[in-house]
This record gives C-alpha cells, sequence and structure tokens, in this order.
C-alpha cells in the first residue's frame, strides 16, 4: 500500500543505544546470545534488588 506519511520520510541510521529493558526468564543465555550475535556488551548497572545485567 502507497502510504504517502511513509513516502516522505526518511531512514533515521542509529548511532549509539545507550541503554534498554529487556526482561526474560532465561538471563544468563539471552546475555550470551545478544554478546555473541548481536555484538552487544555489558556495561554499569545500578545495584538493584532484582538479577540483571
Amino acid at each position: 500500500m502507497n502510504n504517502p506519511i511513509h513516502a516522505s520520510m526518511t531512514a533515521m541510521r542509529i548511532q549509539k543505544i545507550d541503554h534498554y529493558t529487556l526482561r526474560t526468564e532465561h538471563i544468563e543465555a539471552t546475555r550470551q546470545f545478544l554478546e555473541e550475535v548481536a555484538g552487544l556488551r555489558v556495561g554499569p548497572r545500578p545495584a538493584f534488588q532484582f538479577p540483571g545485567y
């Protein structure tokens, strides 16, 4: 379908992701996937009272 709103938009390039939230029951497998497949790395994290990276 031809959408005039989308036709006038230009692509925005992602330069940096500072942080995001992802909930999972498989935290180690998710961390491993994001590091090995997506090329992300673990960064600083406050001492929350729940597990995470």
